[in-house]
Formats: structure tokens, sequence, C-alpha cells
């Protein structure tokens, strides 16, 4: 029996797009598609070919047979679910400007998702303190901080700060829907990074090596941890974790 153990890096090092910049350029990229769809998909500048001709079969899928019906049945429901899931999505717009400015700055784009889930919540739960603090001494809101308002811009409907958010006085009311879709949004990027992993990647890149094992061990609690979960039904995975 042929086992593989495989660490941080290993699917980097074997060509598989799998940093969370090439999932933000494969939303930006279905956008793009889905706006050409009527008048014919093209090619766009800096994509992938394996990602244009995923993109390709997706929304060029026939009904000329039984067998045709069901891919098309099925690339429709893709199409309509990424939409759903990234039409709004707090998170991939955040991640997006994050990965635009880094690009532009002439840095490697790569984001630490997690990072920066983990410091926007921490803010938010900051913000939230603040407003009880508040409220037990008689008041009904507080101004965000400096700092609060650095980490919170990109969320914010009226992004420029010095166009009233910086006097803004926000309310439970207001930090409590922020928190419900946030966590909504966060759940529709996990979605997504699903559908990108086991529909995209699976798919177009996966089998080239997963054929020649049967046995995965893992190590490391890295974005290869999930892709490993939707390569293949062949390989059995055994997770180790705190190596």
């Amino acid at each position: 029996m042929n086992i593989l153990i495989v660490g941080n890096g290993f699917d980097l090092a074997h060509g598989l797009p799998t940093k969370y910049a090439d999932f933000l350029k494969f939303i930006d990229f279905f956008y793009k598609h889905k706006a050409q769809e009527s008048s014919g998909l093209e090619l766009i500048a800096g994509e992938d070919i394996n990602c244009y001709k995923y993109f390709t079969d997706l929304f060029n899928s026939k009904q000329d047979s039984e067998f045709d019906q069901y891919l098309y049945d099925q690339s429709r429901k893709t199409i309509h679910e990424l939409s759903d899931l990234c039409k709004d999505n707090a998170w991939i717009k955040y991640f997006s400007e994050v990965y635009k400015s880094r690009e532009q700055k002439g840095k490697d784009g790569w984001i630490d998702f997690e990072s920066e889930i983990s410091l926007i919540i921490q803010t938010f739960n900051s913000v939230s303190r603040d407003i009880q603090e508040t409220i037990q001494k008689g008041g009904v809101g507080t101004v965000l901080s400096q700092r609060q308002l650095n980490v919170l811009a990109l969320f914010l409907e009226k992004m420029d700060s010095s166009s009233g958010m910086a006097t803004h006085v926000w309310k439970k009311e207001e930090i409590d829907f922020w928190k419900q879709k946030l966590l909504e949004d966060l759940n529709k990027l996990t979605r997504a990074l699903e559908i990108y992993l086991s529909d995209y990647i699976s798919n177009f890149y996966a089998g080239k090596w997963t054929a020649r094992y049967k046995k995965l061990a893992i190590f490391g609690q890295n974005f290869i941890v999930q892709l490993y979960m939707y390569i293949s039904e062949d390989i059995r995975r055994t997770s180790v974790f705190g190596v």
C-alpha cells in the first residue's frame, strides 16, 4: 500500500491553486463570466486556462439528452448558489479589497483569512462591550475609537470615515445587525470555498496524482486539510493535528 504523508505547502508544491487569493480570483472571474453569459464566454486577462474551461462547461452546458439535462440542472444550481453565496457578502468584499491593496503594494497577495476574521469579530465584540457600558451609565450608544474605525471601515456602508462615521453613535441594534450578517456571510463564504474545492479543484487538478495513493496522513490545520476532504472518494483520509 502506498502511503503519502503531506504537510504545509504540499498542495502549492503540486501546482494546486489553493491559496485564498486563488479563491478570490475564482469568484471575480465567476462574476465576469456571468456577465458574458448571453454573448459567449471569452478568456479573461490573468485567468488560468483550467478556470476558463471550468466556467465554459458551467455556463455552456446543454440539454440534448437525459444525461445532458442532469448536467445542465447541476450547472444552473451551482451558478445560482454561487451567486447567492457571494452577493453582497461582507467577507468576500472585505478580503477582495485587502487582496487588491496588497497586490498594488507589490506584496504576494497572501491573506491570513483566519487572523483577519478573528480581528474583525474581536473588534465588533469590543464595540458591543463599549455600548453595554454606555447603556449602564444611562447613555444609548458609543462612538467608534479610531482603532475600531480603522478595522471596521470596509464593512461599513459608508466607508469614508471623514463623512460621518467617525462621529456616528453606534447603538446596540446596529451592532447586533452586523454581528448576525457577518455570521451568515461567514457561513456563505465557507460554502463557497467548499464549492471551489469540491467542484473545481478536485475536477481540474486533483486527478493528476490522487490515484497513486490510497491513504493520506495529513499534518497541519491549513487549507489543505479542507482540500482533501473533497478530492476523491478513493482516498481514505487520516488527519493528525498538533504535530
